[in-house]
C-alpha cells in the first residue's frame, strides 16, 4: 500500500513549478522509485492464451521464407487449411493458421524443391534473354529439379482405406480434368489429359472386374457413379462429353495443384486393387484399338504371372521385386524357428525340461543361457505375430471380396448389346459390362457383325429405325441404367424407340427416410416383379407418423425439463423437419394437379 509505514507519505508542500516534469510527478505521486503492488510483468497482447497458437498468413510465409503462390501450394499438397480462432489479435480481416502446422511445414522436403526451382526458373531466363538456346536446354535437361509426391502420399493416408474414403474427390477432378482442353493455366499440360484418361479407365476397368459398382445416375451434369471398394462406398462425377468452357472466375492454378496430388493418389490405389485381383499394373494400351475410338476395350489387362519380362537375369519388374522381397522375409522366418528347433532338440536329448536347466544354470551363476533363451521366445512371438497379422488381414481380405461379389449386379449376364454412335458410349459400355453383359460399337464392326443373330439389344437414341431385326430388342440408354438400379431387366416397350420415357429417379435418395415416395418407385417396383399386385392409382405414397395424445403429453413434458441450450438445439431440428415435411406437401399438390389435368385432357 503506498500509505504503508515502510514507504513515507506524500509531503505536504507542493513541490516547486521550476521542477522537470517527470520530478514534478515523482514528487506529487508520492516521490522515490516503488515497487509495483502485483507482482509479475505485464504480457502483451498475443503471447498466451488461446490468440498464441494461431499466426496470420503474411508472418507465416516470412517465416518460411517462400513466395504466397508456393505458400498456398505448399499447403495444399500437405492438407493444411486456414482455422477461424475465436480471438482475431491482427483483425478480422486475416487469414490464420495454426502454428503447429506451420512448424510441420518448416519440415517439410518440398520447401528445397520450391527453391531450386527458383533458382533454375532465374538461370533459364537469363539464358533465353540472352538467346543462349543450347543452354536452356542443358538447364532443362541437367538442372530442373523433378518434384515428387509420393511421400505425400504415405503421410496423408496411413493406411489403403483412408485413401479409398478419400477418393469421391480425385476421381470427379481427373474424369473432369480428362476432358477439359489443355493449357487452362500455364501449368496445365496436355499430357495431364492424357494420364487423368488413363487412370479413370484404369479405374472403371477394376470396378468391372470386381463387379464393385453398385449405382448409376444420369444428370445435367454428367453421370453419378457409386462403387463400394472394400466396404467404402465411392460415388464419383463423371462429366458428358460435350465441348467444356473454361470460366475465367475459375483459379486454375490451384486446381492443377489439386490435380498433381491426385493423380499420384489415385496411381497408388489403383495399382493395390489391381495387386489384389492379381493383376499386372499398369495394364497396356492398345493404342490401335484407342485410334479406332476404343474405350475400355483399348486396355489389354494381364495376371502378374503370365508375362515376364525380357530384361535378362538382372531384369526384374516392381512385382517381382516385391515377391522377393517377401521371399526373403519368409527365409528368414524359417531360419529363425528352426534354430529354436534345434535348441528344443537339444534339450530333449539332454533329458532335462526347459525349468529344471534354468534352475541349473542359476545355481551354478552361467547367464550364458539366459540369454539365448531370450533370443529363442523373441523369434518365436515374432514368427508367432507376423503369422497373426498376416492371417488377421487375410480374412478381412476375404471377408470384404465376398461381402461385395454378394452385393454384386449381374443383370446382363449372356446379353450382348450393340451401342449406337448418337448414345454416351462410354458411360452404356462402363455399365453394361458392370452388369456382365458384352458391348460391341457401332462404327468399330462390320456390317455382317452388326446383323448378327447373336446381338440381343440394341441401344439407339433415335425416334425411327430404317430397319429392324425380329432377334434383338430395340431400347433407349435410359432402359439401361433404370435396369441396372432396380436389379432386374425392366419391360423393354416402356423404353422403345420414340416412346416417351418415364421419369429417371435418383437411386441415391432414401424415399422412407425423406418420406415422400414417388408414384415411379412402386411402378418400377411392379414392372420388377419385387411387389405383386396392381400400380396404386391414389399417385404418390406419404409416408406419415399419427401421433397419440400420451405421446403428445410426454413430449410437451420433456420440453418444459429441457435446458435452454437443448431447447434451440430441439427446436432446430423441429424446423427442419417441418421444411421437410412442406416440401412433401408441396411435391403431392403438384401430383395431384397433374393428375387432375391429365384427368380434364382425357374427358375433353
Amino acid at each position: 500500500h503506498p500509505h504503508s509505514p515502510r514507504t513515507p507519505p506524500p509531503s505536504l508542500t507542493p513541490p516547486p513549478r521550476d521542477m522537470p516534469p517527470k520530478a514534478r510527478k515523482r514528487a506529487l505521486v508520492g516521490g522515490g522509485k516503488k515497487k509495483k503492488a502485483v507482482s509479475g510483468r505485464e504480457t502483451k497482447k498475443g503471447v498466451k492464451g488461446v490468440a498464441s497458437n494461431y499466426i496470420h498468413r503474411t508472418r507465416a510465409v516470412r517465416r518460411l521464407q517462400v513466395s504466397l503462390r508456393d505458400f498456398r501450394r505448399l499447403c495444399i499438397l500437405k492438407g493444411i487449411y486456414p482455422r477461424d480462432p475465436k480471438k482475431k489479435p491482427n483483425g478480422k480481416d486475416k487469414t490464420y493458421y495454426h502454428v503447429k502446422d506451420i512448424k510441420f511445414l518448416m519440415h517439410e522436403p518440398l520447401l528445397q524443391k520450391f527453391r531450386d526451382m527458383k533458382i533454375f526458373l532465374k538461370r533459364h531466363k537469363k539464358a533465353m534473354i540472352k538467346r543462349e538456346f543450347n543452354t536452356a536446354k542443358t538447364l532443362e535437361r541437367t538442372m530442373k529439379p523433378q518434384i515428387n509426391l509420393d511421400h505425400l502420399v504415405k503421410e496423408r493416408y496411413p493406411t489403403f482405406v483412408d485413401a479409398v474414403r478419400d477418393l469421391d474427390d480425385p476421381l470427379s477432378m481427373i474424369s473432369l480434368y480428362s476432358l477439359l482442353p489443355g493449357k487452362t493455366c500455364g501449368e496445365h499440360r496436355m499430357e495431364m489429359s492424357a494420364e487423368c484418361t488413363q487412370l479413370t479407365r484404369e479405374f472403371e476397368h477394376w470396378v468391372i472386374r470386381s463387379k464393385s459398382l453398385r449405382k448409376v445416375f444420369v444428370s445435367i451434369k454428367g453421370f453419378y457413379y457409386q462403387a463400394q471398394v472394400y466396404g467404402q462406398d465411392v460415388t464419383w462425377l463423371v462429366p458428358h462429353k460435350f465441348k467444356q468452357s473454361t470460366p475465367k472466375n475459375v483459379d486454375f492454378r490451384v486446381m492443377v495443384t489439386f490435380l498433381q496430388f491426385y493423380t499420384t493418389l489415385v496411381r497408388f490405389v489403383n495399382y493395390k486393387l489391381y495387386y489384389d485381383l492379381g493383376l499386372r499394373y499398369p495394364p497396356i494400351l492398345d493404342e490401335k484399338k484407342e485410334d479406332e475410338g476404343a474405350y475400355l476395350a483399348a486396355l489389354k489387362v494381364e495376371g502378374r504371372e503370365e508375362k515376364k519380362t525380357e530384361t535378362g537375369e538382372r531384369g526384374s519388374t516392381a512385382d517381382e521385386s516385391e515377391e522377393d522381397i517377401s521371399l526373403e522375409q519368409q527365409q528368414k522366418t524359417q531360419a529363425m524357428v528352426a534354430q529354436v528347433v534345434e535348441k528344443l532338440e537339444q534339450e530333449d536329448k539332454s533329458g532335462k525340461p526347459m525349468d529344471v536347466i534354468h534352475d541349473t544354470n542359476e545355481d551354478e551363476g552361467v547367464n550364458e543361457g539366459d540369454e539365448d533363451d531370450n533370443e529363442m521366445d523373441k523369434a518365436v512371438s515374432t514368427t508367432q505375430e507376423v503369422e497373426a497379422n498376416e492371417a488377421k488381414e487375410l480374412d478381412k481380405m476375404q471377408k470384404q471380396i465376398q461381402e461385395d461379389e454378394g452385393d454384386s449386379v449381374c443383370i446382363f449376364n449372356g446379353l450382348v448389346f450393340l451401342i449406337g454412335r448418337e448414345v454416351p458410349q462410354d458411360s452404356l459400355e462402363f455399365v453394361i459390362l458392370a452388369g456382365g453383359g458384352v458391348v460391341l460399337r457401332e462404327g468399330q464392326i462390320s456390317r455382317d457383325e452388326a446383323m448378327s443373330e447373336k446381338i440381343t439389344h440394341q441401344i439407339v437414341d433415335r425416334p425411327s429405325q430404317k430397319y429392324k431385326l425380329f432377334t434383338r430388342e430395340y431400347a433407349q440408354p435410359q432402359w439401361v441404367y433404370d435396369s441396372f438400379n432396380t436389379r432386374t431387366l425392366l419391360p423393354i416397350e416402356h423404353y422403345a424407340p420414340g416412346a416417351t420415357l418415364p421419369p429417371h429417379l435418383s437411386p441415391f435418395v432414401h424415399d422412407e427416410r425423406e418420406g415422400y415416395i414417388p408414384k415411379q418407385k412402386e411402378i418400377l417396383r411392379s414392372w420388377g416383379g419385387q411387389v405383386g399386385g396392381e400400380v396404386p392409382e391414389e399417385g404418390d405414397v406419404i409416408v406419415e407418423k399419427k401421433a397419440d395424445s400420451k405421446e403428445i403429453t410426454e413430449e410437451n413434458m420433456a420440453k418444459i425439463m429441457m435446458t435452454n441450450k437443448t431447447k434451440r438445439l430441439y427446436d432446430k431440428m423441429m424446423h427442419g423437419i417441418a421444411r421437410k415435411e412442406a416440401v412433401v406437401e408441396n411435391l403431392r399438390s403438384k401430383r395431384q394437379r397433374l393428375e387432375s389435368e391429365q384427368k380434364g385432357d382425357a374427358e375433353d
